[in-house]
C-alpha cells in the first residue's frame, strides 16, 4: 500500500511538473496531462493509494512552487479525482473491465463528468473563499480542461485488466445520487451566485442623488459571500456521498467473504 502510493505521488509529481512545463512552453496555461492520471491509478492500484497518492503528489508540487493556502483545497480536490472512479463505476453498475460497448462508454462519460465537477466545487469554492478568483471562472475551466483531459486519454483504462466486482448493497448505489446533487447542485448554485456577484462588481455605481435613503442603509453581502454560503452543503453531500460509495464497497467485500469463512469454518 505505502508503495503504491509513493509511486502515484511520484508519477503525479513528474506529470504535473511536465504539464506545467509544457504549458509554458506552447502557452496553453490550462493543459493539465495530469488531471486524467488519478483516474487511471483507481482502476489500476485502487481508490486508497490513487487518493492519497494523487493528492501527496499535488501538494508536493504546490509546495515546491511556494507555501500556499490554497494547497489543501487542490490536494482535496486530486483526492476526490482518484478515490471516487473506481467504486462509483462499480455503484452505477459497470461489470469488471471498461470495454468499447456504448453502454460502458457511457457510463464513463457520466462518471468522469461527476467526478470532475465534484472536484472543481471543492476547488471553486477555495479559490472563491480565498478571494483568489471567482468560484464561476474556476469551477468552470476546472471542469472543461479536466474532463476534455480524461476523455482524451480514458482510452488507456481499456488496457487495464478487468476488476472483480461484487454486488453494492443499497447504500452503496445511492451514494451517486448524493454525488450528483452536490456537484451538479453545487455548480448551478455557485455559478448563479458567482456570476451574480461578478455582475454587480462590474455594474456602474448610480449618481448619488438618485440613490434613495432607505437603499443606502440596506445591507449587502460583501463580493464571494453569497457563494462561500451557500456552497458548503453541497461540499458536504459531495463528502458523504464519497464516504457512502466506500462503504457500500467495503459492506459488500465483507458479505462476500462471510460464507467463504463459514465454509472453511466446516471444513
Amino acid at each position: 500500500m505505502a508503495l503504491r502510493i509513493a509511486t502515484i505521488a511520484g508519477i503525479t509529481l513528474l506529470l504535473k511538473g511536465g504539464g506545467k512545463a509544457l504549458a509554458e512552453i506552447s502557452g496553453w496555461s490550462s493543459l493539465e496531462p495530469a488531471s486524467a492520471f488519478p483516474v487511471f491509478a483507481a482502476f489500476a492500484w485502487g481508490p486508497l493509494p490513487a487518493g492519497v497518492g494523487s493528492a501527496m503528489g499535488c501538494g508536493l508540487f504546490e509546495i515546491l512552487r511556494g507555501p500556499d493556502p490554497l494547497i489543501p483545497f487542490l490536494m482535496a480536490g486530486d483526492f476526490l479525482l482518484g478515490w471516487l472512479p473506481r467504486p462509483l463505476w462499480g455503484a452505477l453498475g459497470g461489470g469488471g473491465g471498461i470495454t468499447l460497448r456504448f453502454r460502458d462508454l457511457w457510463r464513463l462519460l457520466f462518471l468522469l463528468a461527476l467526478v470532475e465537477s465534484a472536484a472543481a466545487v471543492v476547488v471553486g469554492w477555495g479559490y472563491d473563499c480565498l478571494e483568489r478568483a471567482p468560484f464561476a471562472i474556476i469551477a468552470n475551466l476546472t471542469v472543461i480542461n479536466r474532463f476534455l483531459v480524461a476523455f482524451v486519454l480514458s482510452p488507456l483504462l481499456l488496457l487495464l485488466p478487468p476488476i472483480p466486482q461484487r454486488l453494492v448493497p443499497l447504500r452503496g448505489r445511492i451514494a451517486p445520487i448524493f454525488l450528483l446533487v452536490g456537484s451538479v447542485g453545487g455548480m448551478i448554485v455557485g455559478n448563479v451566485a458567482s456570476w451574480h456577484e461578478i455582475a454587480a462588481a462590474s455594474a456602474p455605481s448610480p449618481p448619488i442623488e438618485l440613490v434613495a435613503p432607505q437603499a443606502k442603509s440596506t445591507p449587502s453581502l460583501p463580493k464571494g459571500d453569497a457563494t462561500r454560503h451557500l456552497l458548503p452543503p453541497f461540499l458536504l453531500l459531495i463528502a458523504f456521498g464519497s464516504v457512502a460509495v466506500m462503504e457500500g464497497r467495503t459492506s459488500s467485500a465483507a458479505q462476500a467473504g462471510a460464507p467463504r469463512k463459514e465454509g472453511e469454518r466446516r471444513r
